[in-house]
């Protein structure tokens, strides 16, 4: 089970090396990790609304730009990922997906 100040210390990346299973809380890879590699995960597969919203530096080809939440992206991008229970039923509540 992974602690809250772990889940807080985890960076934000469009195209992550990990997933965060909100009902287990577990870190979960989606990809080989390298050692000495940051974790990093896509915030809006947690957050429908985010208090803080950022411009994302990640650098990634997939990079989205502003990071502001799972209901402020396309469907079309949020199928690229694995979305947290609770977003999902946020997102089909809103009919978002």
């Amino acid at each position: 089970m992974v602690e809250d100040a772990v889940l807080a210390k985890l960076n934000h990346s469009c195209d992550p090396n990990i997933k965060v299973d909100t009902i287990r809380r577990e870190c979960i890879a989606r990809r080989d990790i390298h050692e000495g590699e940051e974790l990093s995960y896509f915030y809006p597969t947690t957050e429908t609304e985010m208090i803080n919203p950022f411009f994302c530096k990640c650098g990634s080809d997939f990079c989205i730009g502003y990071v502001d939440g799972a209901t402020k992206l396309p469907e079309a991008f949020l199928l690229r990922y694995e979305l947290s229970p609770h977003v999902q039923a946020e997102l089909q509540r809103k009919r978002l997906i």
